[in-house]
């Protein structure tokens, strides 16, 4: 479980508190998994008809399938990848984060939607690389005096931007997550539903009325000679 630490640090950030939900999901679905393969009465199948031997194989692939897929869907969430001004401005307009995002006007401030955030970041970066590129190859020092001070104007255009930047991909970050984070659990729900059928079945089969026919032992006759009260052969 984890720690005071882990947990007061989780409660304060809904992002930590979302990914160490999803670890210790993952966590239970392994150690469900573990069991499921340790504890098979494979040796009792041997004493199974074939009809339930059948559903005894097919009980264990529906539960180790739905623990497999249970286990991809919360891992999903802890390799979820960060996310960029470019990839969200790429997004269609009816992406739910993106929706999120341009109903806020208090994170996007004077900019209208996600996307001229983005075109004015990207306008400002590749200004400021075109007046650094003019500065460098400049050889005669008014120039590059003037070359100084727009890249400097520039910088402080780019340091108004950040604060708004910032704000926004880490909403972004969080409201992404949370979708995937809800995504992941139906998926997990389903699974876990699966995985009991399938366990239930198995059980169901292993414990089920066994061929007797199979294994069944041979009547012993004894065919020697007869012998008296006393011991001594007729």
């Amino acid at each position: 479980m984890p720690t005071e630490a882990e947990s007061s640090a989780a409660a304060r950030d809904p992002v930590a508190a979302i990914r160490e939900t999803a670890k210790w999901l993952t966590a239970a679905f392994g150690a469900i998994g573990a069991v499921l393969v340790a504890g098979a009465q494979l040796s009792d199948l041997g004493h199974a008809s074939d009809t339930l031997l059948v559903l005894a194989f097919v009980g264990a692939a529906l539960a180790l399938s739905g623990v497999l897929g249970a286990l991809w869907s919360t891992a999903s969430v802890l390799t979820f990848e960060p996310i960029t001004l470019s990839s969200l401005a790429a997004r269609p307009a009816t992406d739910p984060v993106l929706v999120y995002l341009n109903s806020n006007p208090d994170l996007l401030r004077t900019f209208e939607n996600v996307r001229a955030l983005a075109a004015k970041n990207r306008e400002v970066r590749d200004e400021y690389r075109v007046e650094y590129g003019k500065w460098v190859a400049a050889t005669d020092d008014a120039e590059r005096t003037r070359y100084v001070k727009e890249l400097t104007r520039i910088s402080k255009h780019a340091m108004r931007l950040q604060p708004v930047a910032a704000a926004v991909l880490d909403a972004a970050q969080r409201a992404a997550l949370w979708q995937k984070y809800r995504c992941a659990l139906r998926v997990t729900f389903g699974c876990g539903v699966l995985a009991s059928a399938g366990v239930v079945l198995f059980s169901y089969a292993a414990g089920g009325k066994k061929d007797d026919a199979k294994h069944e032992h041979p009547t012993v006759i004894y065919c020697g000679p007869e012998k008296g009260k006393n011991g001594e052969h007729l």
